[in-house]
């Protein structure tokens, strides 16, 4: 998405910048860039053809983490050294983003915990990207060290414009460490049992929780998952997607000036199978959060919305109603 900015609109009513603090009212101009994908050679060229193309600005980084940390804890920045120099040279701005929605192939290989698990209980494996649990602590931990370390290092760069964190919030899992932050999850959102089966209509076809360890995410059903129990799902998925983005924003926060490189990130909205739960991509978080997308892409549904307070679902509500049309897909 291309867009102005009123120059004289620096901050929010809160205090926070807005995209105008770096654009200064201009338009900026440009798209991803990955040149870590292709011989180093051909990036003069690159930035001649951006020049010719009246590009001024590029997002880097965003699928680097495998070559940024090569092997755990190991840093390669050389490369990226070269390229943030190589823009500042040619008068292009840089969005350089924390590459966390794609981890290495070492991290799921040493860390089974931070691969998520899809509704059927089966592993999402490394080979494509986004495979990462919102919920595992070693993933946001090994998340964290990364963002750091990249702030650290680029924080002061004369090439960065702003910060692009993640890449596509989308991520779900029904494993049992996002199991188990969901339980956490609804505690606080209902306080007790009796609470969460009026909410969630438990007295039909005798799904009354009597222990907290009985509540699960809505996993393969017989035949029909719970409306409300999905519904609280995305809502928990979202908040988790949340806590993700926030993590790495605050970090890139500490080290630049919010004044120069405001955090931004891209927001994918959600496809869902109408009658059986999510898809892979589920839940991104909500417009109203804290997150300033540099651009949307929509699929076939609209995202989850968290809901500031716990209610039951509307009376008469049936399960088993007839279902809408799927929307397509497998």
């Amino acid at each position: 998405m291309t867009r102005t900015m009123r120059p004289d609109r620096a901050t929010t009513r809160a205090g926070h910048p807005t995209l105008a603090t770096a654009t200064r009212g201009r338009i900026l101009f440009g798209g991803d860039y990955n040149p870590e994908q292709w011989p180093e050679e051909t990036w003069q060229d690159d930035v001649r053809l951006m020049k010719d193309a009246g590009v001024t600005s590029v997002t880097v980084g965003v699928f680097s983490w495998a070559r940024l940390e090569p092997r755990p804890g190991e840093r390669d920045f050389g490369w990226l050294d070269r390229l943030m120099d190589l823009m500042h040279r040619h008068g292009i701005g840089v969005v350089l983003a924390t590459p966390t929605s794609a981890p290495p192939p070492w991290m799921g290989r040493l860390h089974p915990d931070t691969l998520p698990r899809d509704a059927d209980g089966r592993i999402e494996w490394w080979g494509g990207r986004q495979h990462f649990s919102h919920s595992s602590a070693t993933y946001r931990r090994y998340a964290a060290a990364i963002t750091e370390d990249l702030a650290a290092r680029y924080a002061g760069h004369p090439a960065l414009t702003m910060w692009h964190i993640n890449n596509e919030y989308c991520t779900s899992d029904h494993g049992d460490e996002a199991a188990a932050a969901f339980r956490r999850w609804l505690r606080e959102r209902y306080g007790t049992l009796d609470a969460l089966n009026t909410a969630w209509g438990t007295a039909f076809w005798s799904q009354g929780y009597d222990n907290w360890d009985g509540v699960i995410p809505p996993r393969r059903a017989h035949y029909l998952n719970n409306p409300a129990q999905v519904l609280d799902f995305r809502r928990f998925t979202s908040d988790m997607l949340l806590e993700c983005f926030t993590a790495e924003r605050d970090i890139v926060a500490r080290h630049t000036p919010t004044c120069r490189s405001p955090p931004t990130s891209c927001r994918c909205t959600s496809a869902w199978t109408a009658g059986a739960g999510p898809r892979r991509r589920t839940s991104s978080p909500s417009t109203s959060t804290p997150i300033r997308p540099t651009r949307t892409e929509h699929a076939t549904a609209p995202s989850s919305r968290t809901s500031p307070a716990p209610r039951p679902a509307a009376p008469g509500c049936s399960w088993n109603r007839p279902r809408a049309p799927s929307t397509g897909g497998p």
